[in-house]
């Protein structure tokens, strides 16, 4: 079961007030255990860590507000259905993949996610251990020297792509909370 101060961070990391709901269905279903999206809503269980909470808020804040409240489940296979709609079939994958749109779906990988969610709990003055599991802490050493350095972790870079930074190096000053 969350804190108070997890429930504290939670609020201040749903900028776009995502509903969360507390259930007790089996959420394995689910791409994080514990946690399931349901068009807006992340649905949680007593277990649900904190770090997939706000890395899920994450990937909802870096999709395209077109697609945000209509995801549900795995995130994948929705924006794979998203693309065979949209194309309707018809372009090449590397048509696909040059178009906006597409830069906008790719730009929210894990990667992105990971420094987005680094950025607001640092800029937010609450501790960056929160973006990540204890077993990955060497990806959390590389998101500080990305900060400190200013050589950009591969997520720092998606954010820039995805107009996230002003500049590449300018990692973590977001320049904007969720994509357009």
């Amino acid at each position: 079961m969350l804190d108070s101060k997890e429930f504290e961070i939670i609020e201040q990391i749903n900028t776009l007030n995502y509903r969360i709901s507390y259930s007790d269905k089996n959420l394995e279903s689910g791409f994080l255990r514990g946690v399931y999206i349901n068009k807006g809503t992340l649905e949680i269980n007593e277990e649900t860590n904190l770090n997939d909470i706000l890395h899920e808020i994450g990937h909802l804040n870096l999709l395209p507000s077109c697609l945000r409240y209509s995801v549900y489940g795995d995130l994948e296979e929705r924006v794979m259905e998203f693309i065979n709609t949209w194309t309707n079939n018809s372009l090449s994958l590397i048509e696909v993949i040059d178009q906006d749109w597409y830069k906008q779906l790719d730009n929210g990988s894990d990667q992105a996610v990971i420094a987005y969610v680094y950025a607001r709990l640092f800029n937010l003055e609450y501790p960056v251990e929160y973006c990540l599991e204890e077993e990955d802490s060497d990806m959390l050493g590389s998101l500080k020297l990305s900060h400190k350095t200013r050589f950009p972790y591969v997520g720092c870079v998606h954010l820039y792509y995805a107009g996230f930074l002003n500049e590449r190096d300018s990692f973590p000053d977001l320049n904007k909370l969720y994509q357009n």
